[in-house]
């Protein structure tokens, strides 16, 4: 119990977002054909390289997509997607969307609460732990249930760039 009081000890390391988001939708291509889900990507061109604990933002990222996963139909849309603003402080944004059964109302104010699940089989610590990884690199995360149903999640890191790092220009 007292794991949750501890603050995160993160492993900061330019990365690329876009190569991360790779990385995890390779890992779950197996979960995406069992149950026909198309996902669609979108990468922000002008995305710069950012100081991340990738192990750490890799696991909030897939517990993102097994969320979406176990709530959605056969042939189900998850949409993944970067953006880079550099407006009030530069940050880049992670969302992800589905066209799943959304949250109910009475439920969203819950959902990053820890042991807090609707599922039969979930241990209600996925979305907690993507809130405290997001959280620990200075970020923000919010959900959403859209009016056309499923669910808009949104990660935003700030960026902690080096004069001498790269944007990451792959598409």
């Amino acid at each position: 119990m007292l794991d949750f009081a501890k603050p995160l000890r993160l492993d900061l390391k330019p990365a690329s977002i876009r190569s991360i988001i790779l990385s995890c939708l390779e890992m779950m291509t197996v979960r995406f054909q069992e149950k026909g889900i198309e996902v669609r990507k979108s990468f922000s061109r002008e995305t710069p390289r950012i100081s991340i604990d990738r192990d750490k933002i890799e696991q909030a990222i897939i517990n993102v997509l097994q969320n979406s996963i176990d709530v959605l139909p056969e042939g189900g849309r998850i949409g993944i997607r970067t953006k880079y603003a550099a407006g009030n402080g530069r940050f880049v944004s992670i969302d992800v969307d589905d066209n799943g059964p959304g949250i109910a109302d009475g439920d969203l104010p819950y959902v990053f609460d820890p042991f807090f699940s609707n599922k039969k089989k979930g241990t209600g610590l996925g979305l907690w732990n993507v809130k405290k990884v997001i959280e620990a690199h200075g970020g923000t995360v919010g959900i959403t249930t859209k009016r056309t149903g499923g669910v808009h999640l949104s990660m935003t890191v700030p960026v902690r760039r080096r004069n001498n790092e790269k944007k990451d220009t792959h598409r």
